[in-house]
């Protein structure tokens, strides 16, 4: 990875929250639909996506104003190749997000979470077992 290369420095673990969120809610708001699980279809805002470029560039500036520079860079990738038709796609959600993407956001939230609680369960749990005269 460009990481291990020198290239980039690693993430800091709060902007890493803020982007895994991003694109967490946005998979959370299309796949469902997609998979036939809502009624409600977000995909059909893709084909005329005025709308959804203005919500994209609010939470890009959002994310600017928490100087999370990678998840801006990656929205505005997207945003750019969907302007230029780099795709044979019409639609602005294939531009956005990509399965693959969001699975890893979904399953990487996941696993932070999980090691949030754990951590936070651990550390109550060796509290209460330090004895009062210690504390």
């Amino acid at each position: 990875t460009l990481q291990r290369l020198g290239v980039l420095k690693p993430i800091a673990p709060s902007r890493r929250w803020v982007m895994l969120l991003v694109f967490a809610a946005l998979a959370l708001t299309l796949y469902p639909a997609t998979l036939g699980l809502t009624y409600f279809d977000p995909y059909r805002w893709g084909y005329n996506p005025r709308p959804m470029i203005i919500i994209v560039a609010v939470i890009a500036l959002g994310l600017i104003y928490l100087r999370n520079v990678l998840a801006v860079a990656m929205l505005t990738v997207a945003t750019l190749a969907f302007t230029f038709r780099i795709k044979p796609s019409e639609n602005y959600w294939d531009y956005l997000i990509d399965p693959l993407l969001a699975l890893y956001c979904c399953g990487a939230l996941l696993g932070l979470a999980i090691r949030f609680v754990y951590r936070r369960a651990m550390g109550q749990r060796r509290s209460a077992a330090l004895p009062a005269g210690n504390v």
